[in-house]
């Protein structure tokens, strides 16, 4: 219960101090994408929380649902973080925006790494 509101907290705080890092309207930021892509924009500090909540979450899940350890639910979970952070780069380079960012990848990476980090604080 404790590390539920702790992290609905963390994420909340992150997705308001997102708001305020890039505050330029959408349509004039997809116009100029591959130019728009900043290291400390918006997008990669949405991409790191997300990357870090799906890796604990994916964690508890195949903890709590499929029985696997604390370690094995570690690895699934970087897995799930992971693995949904780079479909949604590809989506964005077929789909939508045809552009894939590898700085994108690495905030997915680095919330992975800080979502580990915190299932291992809590553990």
């Amino acid at each position: 219960m404790v590390r539920s509101v702790v992290f609905i907290i963390l994420l909340i705080t992150g997705s308001g101090f997102a708001q305020t890092i890039n505050s330029e309207p959408d349509s004039s930021r997809h116009k100029n994408a591959a130019v728009q892509d900043d290291w400390f924009g918006r997008d990669k500090l949405q991409h790191f929380i997300a990357s870090a909540y799906l890796t604990g979450f994916g964690s508890g899940l195949s903890q709590q649902v499929f029985g696997c350890d604390e370690q094995a639910g570690g690895r699934y979970g970087a897995a799930f973080g992971i693995t949904l952070g780079f479909g949604k780069e590809l989506y964005d380079r077929f789909g939508r925006k045809q552009i894939f960012s590898w700085k994108d990848i690495a905030a997915d990476a680095l919330g992975v790494l800080v979502g580990l980090l915190m299932i291992g604080l809590w553990s």
